[in-house]
C-alpha cells in the first residue's frame, strides 16, 4: 500500500471571455440587457464564488473535496448527494493523510465540510441498508466488514473539525464522525415507515454484532 496522501481542493480552470459581438439596433441591445440582467448577475456570482466542478460521478479527488468545502449540500438534490457519497467512498478507500489535508483548508472550508457531513451520511447509510438486503445470507458478513472498514478509514476526518484550528481544544458542540452517524441513524429511524424502520434495525443489529465481534477477536483466547 502506498503512503498516505493529502488531498488538495481543485481550482477552477482558466476561462477566456467570449468575444464581443456587435448587435444590430440600440433597441435590441437595450432589451437584451434588461431581460437578461438578473440572470447574468446570478451566473456571474455563481462562477466567481464557487469553483468549477464536474458532476460527482466524473469528479476527481480534488473536486470531490471541493464539493464538500465549497457547496451547501443541503441545497443539492438527494441524487446528487447520493452520487457524491458513493464517489467519496470509491476514491478514499486507501490511506489518506487527514492532517495534511486539513492544512490545505481554510477555517471557513472546515466549517462547510462539517456542515455538509450529515447530508452525505444519510444517503450513504440508506444505500448500505438496501445493499445489505439485496445480498444472500452468505454474502452479508463480507459486506458488513467492508462497511466497518470504511467507517474506520473515515474516522480520521475528525481532525478536520473546526475546533482543531490553531490548537483550539475540541468541544462537544462539534461531534465526531461516529456521533454524527448515530444522530443521522436516530433521525432516519424516526422518519421512516414501519417496514423501513424494521429493515434498518436488522441491518444495524448485524453491523453492531459484527463490530463487537471484531473488537474482541484479537482479545479472546484461541480455542484448542
Amino acid at each position: 500500500m502506498t503512503g498516505k496522501r493529502a488531498v488538495e481542493v481543485s481550482s477552477p480552470p482558466n476561462r477566456r471571455p467570449a468575444p464581443m459581438r456587435r448587435h444590430r439596433g440600440v433597441l435590441f441591445l437595450a432589451g437584451l440587457l434588461t431581460t437578461g440582467a438578473l440572470v447574468g448577475v446570478g451566473v456571474i456570482a455563481r462562477d466567481r464564488l464557487q469553483p468549477w466542478l464536474s458532476p460527482p460521478q466524473a469528479a476527481d479527488r480534488g473536486q470531490l473535496v471541493a464539493w464538500l468545502v465549497t457547496r451547501d449540500l443541503s441545497a443539492e438534490p438527494l441524487e446528487t448527494r447520493r452520487a457524491l457519497a458513493r464517489r467519496l467512498e470509491e476514491e478514499f478507500r486507501g490511506d489518506v493523510d487527514w492532517e495534511a489535508t486539513g492544512r490545505t483548508l481554510s477555517p471557513a472550508q472546515r466549517r462547510r465540510l462539517w456542515h455538509n457531513l450529515p447530508g452525505l451520511l444519510e444517503p450513504w447509510l440508506s444505500d448500505k441498508v438496501d445493499g445489505y438486503f439485496g445480498l444472500s445470507e452468505q454474502q452479508r458478513p463480507a459486506y458488513i466488514d467492508q462497511i466497518i472498514d470504511t467507517i474506520g478509514q473515515w474516522r480520521g476526518v475528525d481532525v478536520l473539525r473546526p475546533e482543531t484550528i490553531a490548537g483550539d481544544q475540541l468541544s462537544e458542540e462539534t461531534p465526531g464522525l461516529t456521533a454524527v452517524l448515530h444522530q443521522r441513524i436516530k433521525a432516519m429511524k424516526e422518519q421512516a415507515g414501519p417496514d423501513r424502520r424494521e429493515r434498518m434495525s436488522r441491518f444495524l443489529a448485524a453491523l453492531q454484532t459484527r463490530w463487537f465481534f471484531r473488537a474482541f477477536e484479537g482479545v479472546l483466547p484461541e480455542r484448542r
